[in-house]
């Protein structure tokens, strides 16, 4: 198999490396050469980056199949996956699965890496389960994973053998590295192994502090779960606060800082309680969250009798700070309140590592100190109550769990019982100061019912929490939300469910929907096909095991004739309705939708397996915006490609289903949507908007087409509907009721089509686009804005994504000031800023960093130098960088935008996938129509970007807004897009009139970023310079800007104009303030170009006296003195020596400077405030209530 892979990962192999003779040698020298081209496919993307599609597809189709056959699947069930990829999507889907979406210095998204059922758990040694909570919920973990189908290895952080804990998870089938193997530590491991596993699984901050950095470097592409058993931070928080001990506070502040970290370095976090999780949200609000309890309890079937049992008892582990300030605290400021009511009271302090003030304490009364017991269940016993006085502390309680399942009732404070379920005077009592907690421990000694009471409800509730079933249900739900849980494994799991016959067990979700408070009722319309029915139910009924909802099932049965007619008796949990005769799949729906008492009602498909969490994400969606009427789910193939993440509809009433073939998690269907409709298969529908239209129209009946005609009336009453990718569906496609009972589908289907465009001809004219792209059908379906977004807006914030092939910084120069400039405004007037970088030259960390201190987050895309044509112009769209636009559709849902600025037109088509409610801006900078040309005719070398003017209309026709630097181009941006869209902000930056006079010529400054144009109006003014003013002038030329680094490209002869006496090469000057303020004059010898010059502008901003060209002053409309509008550079020059022998002229360029800008400035000013009160950045509607 190793062989097979290393032939399919050969093409990869070859673009893996910068050439043949660093190939050789690596495959010579690294016994593990094709396992890290598989593992590293984030490199393999920017060397394929440039590369024709057909050759991307070809090298990602090898990859894909090396990939599964390094996982151990078979060579034919790693070809026909990749085959049913290509023959579903094409070769764009095999792309987007290596090189689409992968992140620069991050893993690969969407892609399931090498090894996806191969998990990895470390802990800090071998899990002792008899010793603590933590590690007996680290042999739950484990055994959760084996009993899913994973191949699971256990990695000790210590490497120490401890041979009873290895014997216990190898006989679970765990795999445990130790030293025997040959490993002298667990990073030597993770160096030698860790590229074989799909996912890391680490428990405690120490630990992944330990293993992250060989992690990424060895693994970069395993999804990575961190699990805190204890949030450390809060406990020290909680400590200091009630010691007020500021070191102990500082302390717990450094602790939060390498917690937060560990978990921004994770793909996924656990925590044990959901305290916690609001504590984390708070903190770094875009962690990816979960909440496990992992408490493993036994629930003891021995009867409770309170009047033969007596005694109080605390248990715990005394290493444990809390447990030490919990008994001392009890002992003395609660115990003589509980003696003076109970004189006869004993307590006993049980539990290892108690320090000599622990044993101290039973030298009081009726105190007594047990230590370590070795039989617990022989200990609880006896005992009539437990108690938990914990004052601080963090985490789910293993103490209170293992008290109340022994069936001990409980006195606890609210920290104990924190993030468990408890509920005061129901599950057990809880209180917190010193005399209410003596109170409640004196009613458990009185009072013999009451205990009874609380015993049995505290086994429940751990049975219902934390038994054995429970906890592996929710371990599954914590796997699928991390984007874990592999489909093959879970469907395995769900049908040895069914042979085991488990749903029997299940017991109805909620007391309360028998009582008629239901919040979803869950719709199954079934005729017949009771093997996909029954699968259906069970994976519904383990889902909602660990859901918080009131929910009930109704099993719509349409006269079925085989075993469906036994449902009743087969699910005791599921409601059947049956109707008097069979009357279609659609009107099968409305009836059993009249007698659902759900507040939302679940339309699902007997045809599908749901995930867990999948109706909590939905119903989360709905109750989170009123104005949302529809959520569905994302429906999946059984193999695990996407099958629909919603879908689009055309003007003529045709659909895309999006996502389609795409993997299950590609980034570019992992968050959700707006979109026309959803497929029936699996929708939640707000039940007023339901009964407000009637349900489905059953013009449609038997079926097709209901679910987009559903959609189109919510749009109609203004609301929305929404893909949700949180709640997934594995579909079986055309296994359904409705596809069953339709004889001729196809001629059924275009019967409704036709249907649907009648009834919503205008409606499909106005706002659907004609046959297209799935890209601009789904961004184009996303037309209104969410409750959260129209809150923001009425508050005058708009969140701009401002996307750039330049960087921001550094600011002083050329381009980089404009888009500084113009995104400063953005962030002046109290908008947030989210900047994208497309990077082709690698920035330094000093430039990002400094973007980061500027802007609300900064993002980098890395691409290859764009390419410049010898001769002729590009062709359309040959700049784009593949990908991009599902980046910039992701950010645009991630950062809430409002406004997406592109910069330049040669990325715009990125604007294609913009959602259709942002408003699109193209920045232009310059007029690139025939640019090529220009340069030419005026005997210059071809640079930077060129295209037709009409290829030039058709990317500005991707833009609601087109920004022009001047009024004569914006004429023409309107005259080659056929449409009227353009306005004119040049260049802005706050004037910064420096504070001195002149009267002397001495220091002549220029200013010239890198580019070959710049260099040669540069020497051309330099040739001038020597023919008219040679040899003494009287004053030096200063040349700022990187232009100088370009000098050794020139012949000697033009190299030489550098070298002149005269000529002081500054470079890059990192204060171009500075740099304004030692010169005497400056000059701007521009003879060609489009666009504003920007270096005309900021001299004119600092108020220096200034010499230029008509081209340099173009569109500064107010630069009307005559030394700003030299025709030639000859009479540039003149003038240049005319101020010199006449200085008493510099104060006056310097006036005519600052009048110029002022008037420059307030027209700048009147251009943003036309952009920012675009019709589309208004608040446009309510929300629909």
């Amino acid at each position: 198999m190793r062989l097979l892979s290393a032939a399919f990962a050969f093409p990869a192999s070859v673009y893996y490396y910068r050439n043949f003779r660093e190939w050789l040698r690596e495959r010579k020298s690294n016994p593990d050469f094709y396992s890290q081209v598989l593992s590293d496919p984030d490199h393999l993307r920017r060397r394929l980056v440039r590369r024709k599609p057909v050759w991307q597809s070809l090298v990602c189709a090898g990859f894909l199949v090396a990939r599964e056959l390094e996982a151990g699947i078979g060579l034919s069930k790693a070809l026909s996956s990749v085959w049913q990829t290509y023959r579903r999507s094409g070769g764009k889907a095999i792309r987007s699965q290596v090189i689409g979406h992968a992140v620069s210095g991050g893993g690969l998204d969407g892609v399931p890496p090498i090894g996806s059922t191969r998990i990895l758990v470390s802990d800090y040694r071998l899990p002792r389960a008899d010793v603590s909570a933590g590690e007996r919920a680290t042999v739950g973990i484990l055994r959760s994973l084996v009993r899913l189908g994973y191949q699971v290895t256990f990695l000790p952080c210590d490497m120490q053998e401890h041979e009873p804990s290895r014997v216990e998870l190898e006989a679970l089938g765990v795999t445990v590295v130790s030293p025997r193997q040959g490993y002298r530590s667990a990073t030597e491991f993770l160096s030698r192994q860790g590229h074989v596993f799909g996912c890391m699984y680490l428990i405690r901050v120490d630990v992944a502090e330990q293993l992250l950095p060989c992690i990424k470097r060895m693994a970069p592409q395993a999804r990575l779960i961190f699990h805190a058993p204890d949030l450390y931070f809060l406990r020290e928080m909680r400590q200091a606060e009630l010691s007020q001990d500021a070191k102990a506070l500082a302390q717990a502040r450094h602790t939060r800082d390498r917690e937060l970290e560990v978990m921004r370095l994770s793909h996924h976090t656990v925590v044990v309680s959901a305290a916690e999780a609001e504590v984390l949200r708070e903190a770094e609000p875009g962690l990816s969250l979960s909440v496990f309890n992992a408490l493993y309890v036994d629930v003891t079937d021995r009867p409770y009798v309170a009047a033969q049992r007596q005694g109080i008892f605390f248990i715990g582990g005394y290493a444990h700070a809390p447990n030490v300030n919990a008994v001392i605290w009890f002992v003395r400021q609660v115990w003589p309140l509980v003696r003076r009511q109970c004189p006869d009271a004993r307590f006993d302090i049980l539990g290892a590592e108690a320090p000599p003030e622990v044993i101290a304490l039973q030298q009081e009364d009726g105190v007594h100190f047990v230590g370590y017991v070795s039989d617990l269940d022989q200990a609880f016993a006896a005992y009539r109550i437990g108690v938990a006085p914990l004052r601080y502390g963090a985490g789910i309680k293993g103490k209170v769990a293992a008290t109340m399942g022994a069936g001990i009732p409980m006195a606890c404070t609210t920290i104990a019982v924190e993030g468990m379920g408890i509920a005061g005077e129901v599950d057990a009592l809880v209180a917190d100061d010193p005399q209410s907690f003596a109170d409640a421990v004196a009613r458990l000694l009185r009072d013999d019912a009451l205990c009874l009471r609380l015993s049995t409800a505290g086994r429940a509730l751990v049975a219902r929490r934390f038994g054995e079933e429970a906890n592996h249900l929710a371990f599954t739900r914590l796997l699928n939300d991390a984007q874990v849980l592999d489909q093959t494994l879970y469907l395995e799991s769900i049908e040895l469910g069914l042979r085991a016959q488990a749903w029997r067990a299940a017991l109805p979700h909620d007391d309360a929907a028998a009582a008629g408070d239901v919040d979803v009722s869950v719709i199954v319309p079934v005729y017949n096909q009771w093997n996909l029915t029954r699968r259906c139910l069970y994976s519904v009924l383990m889902a909602l095991e660990t859901c918080e909802r009131c929910v009930e099932i109704l099993l719509a049965d349409d006269g079925s004739t085989d075993e469906t007619r036994q449902a009743a008796e087969l699910f005791p949990s599921v409601t059947v309705v049956r109707g008097a005769s069979n009357v279609g799949f659609l009107r099968n729906c409305n009836a059993a939708a009249r007698q659902a008492r759900g507040r939302h009602l679940l339309f699902l498909n007997n045809d599908t397996v749901v995930f867990p969490g999948w109706l909590d994400a939905l119903y989360d969606t709905l109750e989170a915006d009123a104005g949302v009427a529809i959520a569905g789910s994302k429906l999946l193939y059984p193999d695990g490609l996407i099958q629909e993440a919603g879908a689009s509809l055309f003007r003529d009433g045709t659909a895309v289903n999006l996502g389609r073939g795409f993997p299950r998690f590609d980034p570019s269907f992992c968050f959700a949507r707006e979109v026309d409709y959803i497929s029936g298969a699996s929708i939640l529908v707000r039940r007023s908007f339901w009964d407000q239209v009637g349900g489905f129209d059953e013009r449609y009946a038997p079926a097709y087409c209901e679910d987009s005609d559903l959609a189109m009336m919510a749009r109609a009453a203004g609301l929305r509907v929404v893909y949700q990718p949180r709640s997934e569906v594995i579909h079986f496609e055309h296994g359904s009721y409705a596809e069953q009972v339709v004889h001729k589908p196809k001629v059924l289907q275009q019967q409704n089509i036709a249907k649907l465009t009648q009834k919503w001809r205008d409606a499909l004219d106005a706002g659907h686009l004609p046959p297209t792209s799935w890209e601009r059908a789904a961004a184009n379906g996303e037309r209104t804005l969410d409750a959260r977004a129209l809150a923001r807006r009425r508050a005058g914030h708009l969140n701009i994504l401002y996307y750039s092939p330049y960087p921001s910084h550094p600011a002083s120069h050329g381009n980089r000031s404009t888009i500084f400039q113009f995104a400063s405004y953005f962030k002046q007037h109290g908008h947030a800023v989210h900047f994208v970088l497309l990077d082709e030259e690698g920035q330094s960390e000093t430039v990002l960093n400094a973007m980061r201190q500027a802007w609300d987050s900064v993002d980098v895309v890395p691409a290859c130098p764009l390419p410049v044509p010898k001769e002729g112009e590009l062709a359309f769209d040959a700049w784009y960088v593949e990908g991009l636009g599902e980046r910039i559709a992701r950010w645009c849902h991630q950062y809430d935008i409002d406004m997406v600025f592109c910069s330049y037109v040669f990325q715009s088509k990125l604007l294609d996938y913009v959602p259709a409610h942002v408003l699109k801006v193209i920045d232009t900078h310059d007029k690139m129509g025939s640019r090529y040309d220009m340069l030419r005719r005026n005997g210059l070398p071809l640079e930077f970007f060129s295209c037709s003017e009409d290829d030039e209309g058709r990317y500005l026709r991707r833009a609601d807004v087109v920004v022009a630097r001047r009024s004569e181009e914006a004429e023409y941006f309107n005259r080659v897009m056929g449409q009227s869209r353009s306005i004119v902000i040049p260049h802005i930056e706050p004037a910064r009139y420096l504070d001195r006079g002149y009267d002397v010529v001495r220091r002549v400054g220029l200013v010239a970023s890198a580019n070959t144009v710049n260099l040669a109006l540069v020497v051309a003014f330099l040739k001038v310079l020597e023919q008219q003013c040679p040899g003494e002038r009287g004053f030096e030329v200063h040349i700022a800007g990187q232009v100088a680094d370009m000098v050794g490209q020139l012949p000697d002869a033009d190299a030489a104009l550098f070298h002149d006496r005269g000529i002081v090469l500054r470079g890059f000057v990192d204060d171009i303030s500075s740099f304004y303020a030692e010169m005497d004059l400056l000059v701007s010898p521009v003879t060609v170009g489009t666009g504003i010059n920007v270096k005309t502008v900021q001299a004119m901003a600092y108020g220096v006296p200034l010499l230029t060209t008509g081209f340099g002053s173009k569109g500064i409309e107010a630069a009307t003195h005559p030394m700003h509008r030299f025709e030639t550079l000859a009479a540039l020059v003149e003038g240049l020596r005319e101020v010199a022998e006449n200085p008493r002229l510099l104060d006056e360029l310097a006036s005519a400077s600052r009048q110029a800008y002022d008037a420059f400035f307030a027209d700048n000013i009147r251009g943003f405030d036309a952009l920012l009160s675009h019709p589309k950045l208004a608040v446009a509607r309510e929300t629909p209530v």
